[in-house]
Formats: structure tokens, C-alpha cells, sequence
């Protein structure tokens, strides 16, 4: 794991004794909760914030260890349903023509440094599959991530614009300050 400023800070907060855990889980917040560097990292603040909680209220709270632990474990499923529902931002709108699927992802969370177009597609229509459980959208995604036809894109002042068409399926990734990824999903009906 490569060692980063966010990474170290995380690790030092995770050292305070019974508000490390949360102060870390919520510092973890900008980072995609179903990723892979999302789990290493709460596989490393997990256990070094509980052992300093246990060593802390062994020497100090010996009679409120339990109340401590529970509030630990309180405050961490709190802020972990809080990075749940601000990852699950995607919203699905239905006019006479169309089907619009919307999501906003941070760039952290998109693997943005691949220089490949395609595989950035398939990466955000994978996280859509993930959140769409209606078989007709998913197969309309799925024939977005397997089509022949290239991303065409599109540089403004401020934002970088990508669009893909499958037949009658389009994709839109707006990448607007270098920080937010607006993207729709439209399916024609």
C-alpha cells in the first residue's frame, strides 16, 4: 500500500484511545466503501485503534470498559451507514422516450489515472451494475460496457466531457474541478 499523507493521518487518529476509530472511518469517507483500498485500510485503523481503546480502559475505565466498547461500536456502524448512503447517490428518472439513470462519484473513487477510455467505462458501469437491480437496465448497461463504438470527447473551460452511444443506450461522464464525476445513463424506450 503506498503510503500518502490521507493514510498517515488515518493511522495517527486511529492511535486516540476511543474516538480514534470514528474520526478515522469518517476521514475514510472520501473513499469508495465497496473498493478494495477502502477494506486494507479499515483492516489496518481497525486493530490499531481497538488495541489502544483496550490498553486506555484497562489502565483507566476498568469498570466502564464495556460501556466504552459499545460506544465505539455504535459510533462506527453510524459513520459507516453514513458512507453507505452518500456512496448509494444514484437516482433513476422515467419520461414518455427515455430512462435516465444518474450517479455522482468522487474521482478517488474512479480509477481516473488509467489512460484507457474503455476501461474507464466498464469500471463506472460496473459500479452501476452493482446499484441496479432491474434486469432490463442491467442488460442495457451491460451492452455499454461490451460495444465497439469509442468515447468521443469533449474539453470545455471547465469540465471534460465523455460520451458513448450503443445503439439505443447512451453514457455522459462529466467531470467538472477535478473532483466530482456527473454521470447519466440514458435509455431509449
Amino acid at each position: 500500500m503506498k503510503l500518502n499523507k490521507e493514510y498517515l493521518e488515518e493511522v495517527l487518529v486511529a492511535l486516540i484511545p476511543i474516538l480514534g476509530l470514528p474520526v478515522s472511518l469518517y476521514l475514510m469517507s472520501g473513499i469508495d466503501i465497496n473498493s478494495s483500498k477502502y477494506i486494507r485500510r479499515l483492516l489496518i485503523v481497525l486493530p490499531i485503534s481497538l488495541i489502544t481503546t483496550i490498553v486506555f480502559s484497562l489502565e483507566l475505565l476498568k469498570n466502564y470498559i464495556i460501556e466504552v466498547l459499545a460506544g465505539i461500536l455504535v459510533s462506527s456502524v453510524g459513520i459507516m451507514v453514513y458512507n453507505i448512503l452518500k456512496s448509494e447517490n444514484i437516482s433513476l428518472y422515467v419520461d414518455e422516450y427515455s430512462i435516465i439513470i444518474t450517479m455522482h462519484l468522487n474521482l478517488e473513487s474512479l480509477n481516473f489515472s488509467k489512460t484507457d477510455l474503455n476501461n474507464l467505462i466498464i469500471d463506472i458501469v460496473k459500479k452501476a451494475m452493482r446499484k441496479i437491480k432491474n434486469p432490463y437496465y442491467r442488460e442495457k448497461l451491460s451492452i455499454l460496457s461490451t460495444c465497439g463504438s469509442s468515447p468521443r470527447v469533449a474539453l470545455q473551460e471547465d469540465k471534460l466531457i465523455i460520451r458513448k452511444r450503443c445503439g439505443d443506450s447512451t453514457l455522459e461522464i462529466v467531470i467538472e474541478n477535478n473532483s466530482q464525476a456527473n454521470i447519466k445513463f440514458e435509455i431509449q424506450y
